[in-house]
Parts: C-alpha cells; sequence; structure tokens
C-alpha cells in the first residue's frame, strides 16, 4: 500500500458556497446535518483502471461560513469497495442503523481538546467483501481569523490498489473526512463526510486483442508415392478476433520439445492458408519432430506460439515395389511367370506378398514368385503389393497386354 502524499495547501477560501453540494462526485447519505463537503476531481467519472494502475485522487474538503480553526484531529480516508453502498458502523465499530433510530454519540480523543460529542458513522474495511482502506492522511491543525470566510483543505494522492483487491469490473473509490471545526463562537465539533466515484477495474485495459492459432494434427506424407525422406502435412486453425482473417503465418520445427534447436524455420510467410507442408530433405528417418505455429491477422497482431501434435518418423523408407513378367508378350491360354523385384530398406525383409491378377487363373497368389494364366487375350491390370518385417506396406501395378493365341 503507498502511503505517500502530497497535502497541497490549507488555505482560507473566500468564496461563494452552497451546502451539501458535492462537486464531480457523489455524495452519501447521512442522518445528521451535514457541513463539511467534499470536492471530489478526480478519479473522473467513470474512469477504467488496470489493477496495478496508479490511482490520483484529487479534491478539496471545504467548510462554509466563518469559523476560526478546522483540522484539528482531522485525517482523510481513501477507500475502494465494490460498486454498492457500503456498511456503514458507528464509533464503537457497530453498524449504523437507520435514520430513525437513536444516533450513538461518540466521544471525542481527549486530545482534541473540548469539543462537543457527535454521530459519526465510517466505512469499515472488510476484506472479505472486498472493502479497502487504500490509504490516510492526517491534516495539520490550521486555525484562521475571525470572520475570514470560507475554509478548504486541498488534497492530490496516489494509491495503488492492494494486491488481495481482486474485484474487477465496477467499483467505488471513496474519499472520507472527518476533524475537528471551531466556530466564532468557540464552539467546536467533530464533524464528518464522505463521496464517491465511480470507476472501472479492467486488466485488459490497452492491451490488443490477440488472435488464437490452434495447432492440430500432423499428416505424414504418402511415403509408397513420393519415395522420399520424412516429411508432413500440418494443419491448424485460425481464430480472429471479430471475424479478422489470418494473414501470415510461421512453422517451427524441433527434434527438441522446448525448441532450443530448430531443426526447420519457415519464417513468416504471408498467407491465409491453414495447411503446411514441410520441405523435403530436412528429417531423418527413426526421429520424432514437435511443430509449432504462430500466426497474424491483418493488423500485423500475432498469436501466441501453439504447438501441435508432434509426428515420429518412419525407421526407414517403405518397400519401393516392382516386378518383372515371362514371355514379355504373353498370349492368352499360356502360362505367365511374375518374379518380384522389390527393394527394402533398413534391416527389414519382406514377409508378405500379394498378387493380383485381373482374368488370371489363379487370380490371387501370396508367393514371392508365382505363375498364372490367362484365359482371354485384353488388357490386364496386374498388382503385387509388398509388406517388410517392420510393416511398412507398398503397392505397385501395371497393365499388362496379353495377346490373342494364333
Amino acid at each position: 500500500m503507498n502511503r505517500k502524499f502530497q497535502l497541497i495547501s490549507i488555505t482560507a477560501v473566500l468564496a461563494i458556497f452552497v451546502p451539501n453540494i458535492v462537486f464531480g462526485a457523489y455524495g452519501v447519505a447521512r442522518c445528521s446535518e451535514e457541513h463539511v463537503a467534499v470536492t471530489l476531481n478526480k478519479p473522473v467519472p467513470e474512469s477504467v483502471f488496470s489493477s496495478s494502475e496508479e490511482i490520483i485522487f484529487d479534491g478539496r474538503i471545504w467548510y462554509p461560513g466563518s469559523i476560526t480553526g478546522m483540522g484539528k484531529c482531522a485525517k482523510i480516508t481513501f477507500f475502494v469497495t465494490p460498486d454498492s453502498d457500503p456498511e456503514l458502523a458507528d464509533c464503537y465499530g457497530r453498524p449504523a442503523g437507520s435514520c430513525q433510530s437513536s444516533p450513538v454519540v461518540c466521544a471525542v480523543p481527549e486530545v482534541c481538546g473540548k469539543v462537543s460529542a457527535a454521530e459519526k458513522f465510517s466505512i469499515t474495511e472488510d476484506p472479505y467483501n472486498q472493502v479497502f482502506k487504500i490509504g490516510e492522511l492526517e491534516i495539520p491543525d490550521t486555525v484562521g481569523t475571525v470572520n475570514s470566510g470560507d475554509y478548504s483543505v486541498e488534497f492530490h494522492q496516489s494509491f495503488k490498489l492492494p494486491e488481495n483487491f481482486s474485484r474487477r469490473g465496477p467499483v467505488r473509490f471513496y474519499v472520507q473526512y472527518s476533524g475537528i471545526v471551531a466556530d466564532v463562537s468557540g464552539k467546536s465539533a467533530l464533524e464528518w463526510s464522505m463521496a464517491y466515484q465511480k470507476a472501472t477495474i479492467d486488466d485488459n485495459l490497452g492491451k490488443v486483442a490477440i488472435p488464437e492459432a490452434i495447432a492440430g494434427a500432423s499428416v505424414q506424407t504418402d511415403y509408397c508415392a513420393s519415395g522420399s525422406g520424412p516429411a508432413a502435412i500440418l494443419y491448424w486453425k485460425w481464430s480472429g478476433v471479430k471475424s479478422s482473417k489470418q494473414a501470415a503465418y510461421q512453422i517451427q520445427i524441433s527434434e527438441r520439445s522446448d525448441f532450443s534447436l530448430l531443426v526447420h524455420d519457415s519464417g513468416k510467410i504471408l498467407s491465409e492458408n491453414t495447411n503446411y507442408a514441410t520441405p523435403a530433405g530436412k528429417f531423418v528417418w527413426g526421429a520424432r519432430y514437435y511443430w509449432r505455429i504462430k500466426a497474424w491477422d491483418k493488423a500485423g497482431v500475432a498469436s501466441n506460439w501453439s504447438s501441435g501434435t508432434p509426428f515420429d518418423a518412419p525407421m526407414h523408407a517403405y518397400p519401393k515395389v516392382s516386378f518383372v513378367w515371362i514371355p514379355k508378350s504373353p498370349v492368352a491360354q499360356d502360362e505367365v511367370e511374375f518374379i518380384d523385384g522389390s527393394e527394402i530398406y533398413g534391416k527389414s525383409s519382406k514377409v508378405r506378398w500379394l498378387w493380383s491378377f485381373e482374368g488370371g487363373m489363379p487370380a490371387i497368389s501370396y508367393e514371392p514368385g508365382t505363375k498364372t494364366v490367362f484365359l482371354t487375350n485384353g488388357i490386364k491390370k496386374i498388382e503385387l503389393s509388398v509388406t517388410d518385417s517392420d510393416g511398412y506396406t507398398c503397392a505397385a501395378s501395371h497393365s499388362l497386354s496379353v495377346d490373342q493365341k494364333p
């Protein structure tokens, strides 16, 4: 809590004053007649503050009429509360009753001199209900001259909200005065008054709305068709603020989950696409790759990084399937031999073959090499699927022209 304060002036002010008018702030009803007025210039009405911001209170306490002294045993207390009437308590700490009930008479401290006892209700600090005293300053006693006119005490004070003030949204800032006032007749009395200003606490104040890029799945390439090294297509969803569109994105890929060493960085790519095909030749077999996405909207505001599903590169390349047949120009009703010529990689071995012969007899075979007879001439589709010992499977097909038997 910041208790540093600046008391600007304690001066006699000759001015026309309308009793019980509080300028720039809301007054607070009390049961007894109110003589002292609180003018609260800052915070201005409906101000918005962040919870870490310094809040400036600027205003004055004043008393109209001819008095000889003001400010003895006086203090100004500053509160923050929810946007509702706080509980008031008497000088014994008991809740204040209605104005129809008998007011409590409070004794005045001896250090303040001989003065009339008075009613006094005040805000009671109540952290449970988010009512906090955020500061207090004592006002030195000042003595004027007989018939000197209106007296005022100006204040300019800044505070920060308590760390345990968790309320966000509408609030009230209260300024409460209490002190001894002596008039020209020699009578002294304890005077009391308060006023408040409505405001809002918003921790998003001044922040730019951040779009969101939500990383999703990674789908690896068709290794049978590409014949290239490890690769993947990365997908994400764009969630722009107020329907703003994605304007650019950046992809980073690493073998480390903390991205401390990058394997690939796409840089900023100007595109509305929400998928990205990784380039060839960047990755190795048998490794796990982590990836993340950052995107920008058309205003140039960037999202936070979002990590997608990692992808595990295969242990090695998939089988490269090929086969040959003898004779090269088969004839219907003659036997044709098919020989597997597929390549496999790593330390794997071939464990499964599946031949398919259109119009052949037999039409299917599970042998590494096999024979079949085509009963009729024409274009026949031949397909071979090969699986290695690591479970990687690829297939290849050819169209074979079968001649008519002479």
